[in-house]
């Protein structure tokens, strides 16, 4: 087993180098957050645009009385509605940004004179907005095909297993819930999006758990790799990161669960990393050899189903 870790887990780090040679790579976030979209899991829990499904800000949320639909008069209309006599409009505010020039006295030499300087500056606006219940013929828009179960993602047992092995040696809650994916040195706990945020991307979630896992071989009682301060950006922070994506990704490849997909957004995770330690090829090296390490670890909770 040990032969065909060590050879696969070269083979993911030499094709991952190649793959950076291609060019920049975008990265997407592998689950889907109520900021970005409404579905019929977060319709109840916010007020969103009839038109674009998209929530309103945070600060709009606040200032509207109802959860659920709004759009402008105008699209009410557009739509076959009819704004109900005696209801009264609510405000989005959002802000614009509007240049500006100013003339300034420059008393930088000995005649004076005037320049221009042209700026930008933020200014607050507003538009007025219904609610859905002000309006007749018009119905609530239908979210039964978006609602699927928590538990809809079809589990993968040669990943369920190795995860849960890990977790159960460990001792390492893994929670779900919310938009973010991390892990708590502090708390020792892992935190996941709703599975069901991740649609029909089931890889995708296994690439996230384990990049959270990996994160947890860190731990003083463990790897103990925590040694320096990380904040977000500094350079502990970052060859952390790729610890921890070079770590998921190989486990995915070595469990046989590796997509294009998931290949890719790793790669592209990656490169961004990488961008910000400057390019340091260096850095990519050694957290290399620290994902090695992380890989054997968490496998090693499950030797019996790695070596069948």
């Amino acid at each position: 087993m040990a032969n065909a870790k060590i050879n696969a887990y070269e083979l993911v780090t030499k094709r991952i180098i190649e793959k950076m040679k291609e060019g920049k790579i975008p990265w997407r976030q592998p689950w889907v957050c109520k900021e970005q979209a409404v579905n019929g899991k977060t319709a109840e829990l916010c007020a969103f645009n009839r038109m674009s499904r998209l929530p309103y800000s945070l600060l709009n949320q606040f200032l509207l009385k109802n959860k659920g639909e709004y759009a402008t008069f105008k699209q009410w209309v557009e739509m076959g509605g009819k704004i109900k006599k005696g209801s009264k409009a609510e405000c989005v505010v959002f802000w614009k940004w509007i240049d500006i020039e100013e003339k300034l006295t420059d008393t930088s030499n000995d005649s004076e004179g005037e320049v221009v300087i042209k700026r930008r500056i933020p200014l607050l606006k507003y538009y007025q907005v219904f609610h859905i219940s002000c309006v007749d013929n018009v119905y609530p828009l239908d979210f039964s095909d978006d609602i699927r179960d928590e538990n809809s993602i079809e589990p993968i047992p040669k990943a369920e297993e190795a995860i849960s092995a890990y977790l159960t040696r460990e001792h390492i809650p893994m929670l779900y819930g919310g938009n973010k994916a991390a892990y708590s040195p502090a708390l020792d706990c892992i935190y996941i999006p709703d599975k069901h945020k991740f649609g029909e991307h089931t890889n995708e979630l296994y690439s996230t758990e384990f990049h959270e896992i990996a994160h947890s071989t860190g731990h003083k009682s463990r790897l103990n790799r925590f040694t320096e301060p990380q904040y977000f950006g500094n350079k502990a922070y970052s060859k952390e990161e790729l610890i921890a994506e070079i770590s998921a990704s190989a486990i995915l490849a070595l469990l046989g669960l590796e997509t294009q997909d998931t290949f890719t957004n790793s790669t592209a995770y990656l490169q961004g990393w990488i961008r910000r330690l400057s390019n340091d090829n260096k850095m990519f090296v050694m957290a290399s050899a620290q994902a090695d390490k992380a890989i054997e670890f968490i496998l090693s909770a499950n030797k019996k189903e790695m070596e069948e």
